[in-house]
């Protein structure tokens, strides 16, 4: 994850993603949100909210997603797009040597 080097403006702002509050190394918001894996027991809808939220609150810049099949990202994106959601702005496929077939299939 690409961190800013921008100071905090507001000393009780809490950190976007656990709620703690920030180290004095903190930034004011992440360059990049990474959700890892699906999460099969939210709705996508309720996931993409939570995102848009953190980018409306100026918590979060882009948003990327990896270890999402092509089909649940197309979702992802179709949904962001018909509710004015932020997109996922870039994926970072389970790739590599071992697991070459998984990503090359789709």
């Amino acid at each position: 994850m690409g961190w800013s080097q921008r100071r905090r403006t507001q000393p009780g702002a809490h950190h976007a993603s656990s709620g703690r509050q920030p180290a004095p190394h903190d930034t004011d918001y992440i360059d990049l949100y990474q959700t890892h894996w699906p999460d099969e027991d939210t709705p996508l809808d309720e996931t993409l909210r939570a995102l848009e939220d953190l980018v409306r609150q100026g918590k979060v810049r882009y948003l990327g997603a990896s270890n999402h099949p092509a089909w649940l990202l197309t979702k992802a994106l179709w949904v962001s797009d018909r509710l004015g959601l932020a997109r996922y702005d870039c994926l970072q496929p389970h790739y590599n040597l071992v697991h070459r077939a998984e990503f090359e299939r789709e």
